[in-house]
């Protein structure tokens, strides 16, 4: 399976609709104006919150939070201090995982148990980047989608220094 979204460099509020091979939306991205913990919630076709992403305060290097719908944290994702190109994923519900930059491009390979379970590709282009999600795990795409939106809340924040 493979969804994706796109995210426009200059666009103040995060609103992004997540769409499958057909471009029928499948899931969506409200984020809210002026926080300090970029808050994000993912909701379902039917409005109903998938998880919500924030950003724990006063952590170097940050730390992103995935809540589930009743605001209990699920998983942490930060990223690796030693390589700062690869991020590591903390959950006692869906286990860890280790996402790896491969390359000079933007694209990141997720790993689980030390195999590989799905990609992350973000396409740079003049005001937009486009991000794709690709995985045969259906069940856990969602949460490699909260990874890619992490992952690019990453990119801004290292975009404004």
């Amino acid at each position: 399976m493979i969804l994706k979204f796109e995210q426009e460099l200059f666009k103040i509020a995060d609103h992004i609709n997540i769409t499958d091979s057909e471009n029928d939306v499948v899931l969506k991205i409200i984020g809210e104006l002026f926080t300090l913990t970029g808050k994000r919630k993912m909701l379902n076709k039917n409005g109903d919150v998938v998880f919500t992403i924030k950003r724990k305060l006063f952590r170097i290097p940050a730390k992103y939070e995935i809540l589930d719908k009743d605001d209990k944290v699920v998983a942490e994702m930060s990223r690796n201090v030693s390589l700062m190109k690869n991020f590591k994923v903390k959950s006692d519900v869906f286990g860890d995982y280790k996402i790896k930059q491969i390359g000079t491009f933007l694209t990141y390979l997720i790993y689980k148990d030390g195999e590989i379970v799905g990609k992350i590709k973000n396409k740079v282009l003049r005001v937009r980047n486009t991000f794709e999600i690709e995985s045969e795990n259906t069940a856990e795409i969602g949460l490699y989608v909260a990874f890619a939106i992490i992952i690019d809340m990453f990119l801004k924040m290292v975009k404004r220094r």
